[in-house]
């Protein structure tokens, strides 16, 4: 299996094993993927970024990186 799938697929796996627990933390809104294929990492959003939230959120999980995006709250687009 070529490396880049590899990662793919882990990142996804460490993503669904630490999803939950970072969807608890009061102010986060969601969690995703980001970063390129040969090095991606995980992008916790959250309503407001705070000195709180930043001290609270791991800067890595389980190897990969961990970046925090202040998105706002995410609305349901209804066409």
């Amino acid at each position: 299996m070529p490396r880049k799938i590899k990662q793919r697929s882990k990142i996804v796996d460490v993503k669904e094993r630490h999803e939950t627990q970072l969807m608890g933390l009061e102010g986060v809104v969601g969690v995703g993927i980001g970063g390129k294929e040969r090095k991606p990492n995980l992008v916790v959003y959250v309503k407001k970024m705070s000195p709180k939230l930043v001290q609270t959120i791991p800067k890595e999980i389980e190897g990969f990186e961990v970046r925090i995006e202040e998105s706002g709250e995410f609305v349901a687009f209804n066409p």
